[in-house]
């Protein structure tokens, strides 16, 4: 699709998301190869989802209905509902009222290898925007190698790729969905030791909390033109006149499992604290470490279900 699918406003994960959605599904339904192609027929016809809802309910809306939609997609091609099966290659097509360009070459330069992409997955340890992730990242390395006090930070310089401005920028975020699109914020959130990860720490109170609106008054935002969307870097002036910097780039898959397997069930349990009770949460992680080895998915259902 290019990047101008995602400069023009679409929201990639809504859109994009539609076609792996249905494309999942149309796998685990068995569908044929025809009725494959007629489910991501159908789904083009729904993919929706604008960057302009970034800090209001609609952004996981637009996530939420990318998976509804696929797999609407998919049981009604396996009913035997029509549709252009040729919707991503077509005039008036998903890719040519959608962006100025395409790229084949890129989407199939791995068909040979198996197509399978399981290990370049990207995980979003934070529960913000994944364009604030590197600032974070960034961050929290500054907080974890120097000894510092918030108190004595001066200024923060936030360089970020020209991409993230039209995604995450909201200067002072006013409610706890906006602080996920806030740079400034989730930045001074980093520096300060709170987390990023629990949907809890986004909160309406949060924007008015005088420590963190303290540093991010002192943040500032600068456009890094030799900066790839997925990067960013943070400059932490104290007023002792030290200046500590780090930078992060979060398109580079973890190639140690071990260690993004364990990020991701701290987020899962951060995520869940509120909901799963006693040990439900640790049994649960467990359980799905040996998913091969389950013969009946009510296994884990038991565990998963809301019970707090």
């Amino acid at each position: 699709m290019t990047d101008d699918h995602y400069e023009r406003g679409w929201h990639a994960s809504g859109t994009m998301g539609t076609f792996g959605a249905a494309a999942a599904a149309a796998n685990l339904l068995n569908l044929t190869p025809a009725q494959c192609a007629t489910a991501l027929g159908i789904a083009g016809t729904q993919a929706a989802g604008l960057k302009s809802m970034f800090g209001t309910m609609c952004k996981a809306l637009n996530v939420g209905k990318a998976c509804s939609n696929g797999l609407y997609a998919a049981q009604l091609a396996g009913k035997g509902f029509t549709s252009n099966g040729s919707i991503l290659e077509t005039d008036q097509g998903y890719v040519k009222t959608h962006s100025n360009g395409q790229n084949e070459e890129a989407a199939l330069k791995d068909i040979n290898k198996g197509g399978f992409h399981a290990r370049d997955l990207l995980f979003k340890y934070h529960a913000s925007c994944y364009a604030t992730h590197a600032p974070i990242e960034a961050a929290i390395k500054i907080r974890e190698t120097t000894q510092f006090d918030a108190k004595n930070i001066e200024g923060v310089v936030i360089r970020i790729p020209r991409l993230a401005l039209g995604m995450c920028n909201i200067e002072k975020p006013v409610s706890g969905l906006e602080i996920k699109f806030s740079l400034r914020m989730t930045t001074a959130m980093a520096l300060a030791k709170r987390s990023t990860s629990s949907i809890e720490s986004y909160s309406d109170a949060l924007c008015d909390d005088p420590e963190l609106v303290r540093i991010r008054d002192k943040c500032r935002v600068e456009v890094g033109e030799e900066l790839a969307p997925g990067n960013g870097e943070v400059i932490v002036r104290l007023d002792t006149g030290i200046t500590h910097r780090a930078a992060s780039d979060m398109t580079i898959p973890d190639q140690d499992l071990e260690h993004q397997q364990q990020r991701v069930e701290q987020k899962f349990r951060d995520l869940t604290a509120n909901v799963l009770v006693g040990d439900a949460a640790t049994t649960l992680i467990s359980k799905i470490r040996s998913l091969d080895e389950i013969q009946d998915v009510n296994e884990l259902a038991s565990l998963w279900s809301l019970n707090a």
